[in-house]
């Protein structure tokens, strides 16, 4: 009967007709409440709009605190978009007892007030936010308060995230992760906020793996809130729709997955749209997992058609995708051939890069402009401790000279009594001279130590920021390069014989040029992830002749005329070796293109030969070029040192060289034995260590 004066039977559908019935029979609020969550997890979203208050209700009748927090994160979560109403549910969870997972709601809801105001507010409102809540974070005294420290700092990572990603937002997610990790009760409302968002995030800045990641773990969480909720009796709870989502995603990030999880993910994917409509008619609409799984399968026939289809769509959030998908549609008419298709993409794709320029060149100014304010902030805090330090050294100073004057005045009086004054006066004008010139060092050195910290620190600034501005023009010219490269060869394949032949060979001229060009962009990024320690090792076993054919394949057109290329062990039985393919393969082409180079006539010989114990495996590259001096053995692989600096390159392909093989545990040596031109030796571990 408690139920029954709240709750509107006629309101909701038949399908929880038997639970209807139970409430109209429980005569307690908790039974009423038991019953309420499973009506709540069979119902629609829209449904329980007129439920959530009524839950609610009962469960404070009932006295559970626990539910009144869980059901109050449900209504914050529906109100996203109404900061208004979010701050009556948080002022009401401020209201309930205090507890750890209280304290966490609130930390909770006062977030989704921030992803609110983030998400509907225009950027110099958001930047505003976003320098106070950095102000306060830089400033905080109380260093000890977990939650006030996590809201303050992920308050900083929503603003970043709405207006510039950037490695300052990496940073701070990176703490925000660790301090959600460290919480005493550990909100898995918190986790699964702070995953999603970083799962976005990573997503649209195409950083697979870490996006993979993030949602592996909302997986994982989604597991264990399941888990919970089916031992407190509700049975009728899932998160199917989260999972698709999570599914989805995934799909969206194939290159971070193996072929095995791809199949997996998409099969998951059909077993979730079996069980929901909402999910099937979401798939029928979009045809987004579909596209994603026919891509990462290269399956590039079967996804043409979709891909055209989506990206004439106006499907709502799929702003930051439609880059990616037009590059999914220009690789997809690439490789079937069609050049119609290709020419259209290409120019819609080229509009959008075009404005992706335009908003990234907005986003580095803001960016800097957060990190001049940083910088401001940093020395404003640096000022407040240097006057503090000096108060507390003229404190001592105090202390230490009414010290130096108790000791001499008791010094000089036990003189007298021993009746040695002059003595005594000496070595205490000997003991002040000395404390004197003690000072001035002491200054001298103090003085010293600051202007070298001075100069330390702005060095550094001035590094992070070349490797920051080298990183985003190297990222920023590949697009533009590689469109060149695309209408330069639709320009000559829509020519008739006659002009082809004549534009050929400039063609060709552009071409080169261009893989020259995308050559040294690709080093000069793979010095920056080596500098920045991002270059990820993936191990698995590998035929060597495949690595070697690869390999050779990959430069066999810039060979000089009468050059000619050989694999010694052609005729020989081929091994498997344990190593990351990748990696050997670019240490292995940077060496094939240096002999390239420096070979005008004879040949280049690829050779590989096991270690007495079959442990390790060395490669050599052999030439019949012009030879490097024995003086200059080592030289060569310092960054930028070029021999001839007549030859195309700048100096960073042997150095990278020896930085991957020192990653994977090896080395890249000139064999200083060999007369007859070059020879390079490049030696790694060929064998599973953990086995």
């Amino acid at each position: 009967m408690f139920a029954a004066q709240i709750v509107s039977f006629a309101a909701y559908p038949t399908k929880t007709d038997s639970l209807y019935t139970l409430l109209h029979n429980a005569t307690s609020p908790a039974d009423s409440l038991r019953i309420l969550y499973n009506i709540h997890d069979l119902n629609t979203k829209d449904e329980n709009k007129h439920l959530n208050a009524t839950l609610y209700e009962v469960a404070r009748r009932a006295g559970n605190t626990r539910a009144q927090l869980d059901i109050l994160r449900i209504i914050g979560n529906d109100y996203l978009g109404n900061d208004s109403a979010q701050t009556l549910v948080l002022n009401e969870a401020m209201s309930l007892p205090h507890s750890d997972e209280q304290k966490e709601t609130v930390t909770f809801l006062r977030l989704l007030i921030v992803s609110t105001r983030a998400l509907f507010t225009d950027s110099d409102d958001k930047q505003k936010w976003m320098l106070e809540a950095l102000d306060r974070y830089s400033t905080r005294t109380n260093r000890t308060d977990r939650l006030e420290n996590l809201e303050q700092l992920y308050t900083v990572c929503i603003y970043l995230g709405s207006t510039i990603q950037s490695d300052l937002l990496e940073k701070y997610l990176e703490e925000s992760e660790d301090m959600i990790n460290a919480l005493p009760f550990g909100l898995y409302a918190l986790r699964n906020m702070y995953y999603a968002h970083t799962a976005l995030i990573h997503t649209t800045g195409g950083q697979f793996e870490k996006a993979v990641n993030a949602d592996r773990h909302l997986l994982t969480i989604m597991d264990q809130m399941e888990k919970e909720y089916r031992a407190n009796g509700r049975e009728f709870k899932n998160y199917n729709r989260n999972r698709y989502i999570c599914y989805r995603r995934m799909l969206c990030n194939y290159p971070a997955l193996s072929p095995e999880e791809v199949e997996e993910y998409f099969n998951r994917i059909n077993a979730l749209a079996e069980e929901s409509d909402e999910i099937r008619e979401d798939i029928e609409s979009t045809s987004l997992p579909e596209i994603y799984y026919r891509m990462a399968r290269k399956e590039y026939d079967k996804a043409l058609p979709a891909l055209a289809r989506v990206t004439n769509m106006d499907i709502p959030g799929s702003a930051a995708l439609k880059p990616r998908l037009y590059k999914m549609l220009i690789e997809a008419a690439q490789a079937t051939g069609d050049k119609n298709l290709l020419l259209e993409s290409l120019i819609a794709y080229t509009t959008i890069q075009s404005d992706y320029i335009k908003s990234k060149s907005a986003e580095r100014y803001r960016e800097l402009q957060i990190i001049y304010d940083v910088d401001r902030l940093n020395r404003q805090k640096n000022e407040i401790a240097t006057e503090s330090h000096k108060s507390k050294i003229k404190l001592q100073s105090s202390i230490i000279f009414i010290s130096a004057i108790s000791f001499t005045v008791l010094f000089i009086l036990c003189m007298i009594l021993l009746r040695l004054y002059r003595r005594a006066k000496k070595l205490s004008k000997g003991l002040a001279e000395s404390n004197m010139n003690l000072k001035k060092e002491r200054d001298v050195l103090k003085r010293t130590q600051n202007e070298l910290i001075t100069a330390r620190d702005a060095a550094n600034r001035a590094a992070k920021l070349k490797t920051a501005f080298i990183d985003n023009m190297s990222c920023q010219m590949q697009e533009p390069i590689s469109a060149i490269a695309g209408y330069t060869q639709l320009i000559v394949d829509s020519l008739d014989d006659k002009d082809r032949l004549r534009l050929e060979k400039y063609s060709n001229l552009v071409m080169l040029n261009t893989e020259l060009v995308l050559t040294m962009l690709y080093d000069v990024l793979t010095m920056s992830d080596l500098n920045k320690k991002k270059l990820a090792i993936a191990k698995s076993y590998i035929s060597v002749k495949t690595l070697c054919d690869v390999a050779m394949n990959s430069v066999a057109s810039k060979l000089q005329p009468g050059v000619h290329m050989v694999y010694a062990k052609e005729n020989q039985e081929d091994i498997e070796i344990y190593t990351d393919p990748q990696r050997v393969q670019q240490v292995l082409v940077n060496l094939l293109q240096n002999a390239v180079k420096f070979t005008m006539t004879g040949q280049i010989t690829l050779d590989w030969e096991l270690d007495a114990d079959k442990s390790h495996i060395t490669f050599s590259v052999t030439d019949t070029g012009c030879g490097i001096p024995a003086d200059k053995s080592e030289i060569i692989f310092d960054r930028f040192e070029r021999l001839n600096s007549y030859k195309e390159g700048v100096g960073l392909g042997l150095p990278i060289s020896r930085t991957v093989a020192s990653l994977l545990k090896g080395e890249v040596v000139l064999d200083s034995g060999y007369t007859d031109g070059a020879r390079f030796l490049f030696t790694i571990p060929c064998v599973d260590s953990s086995r």
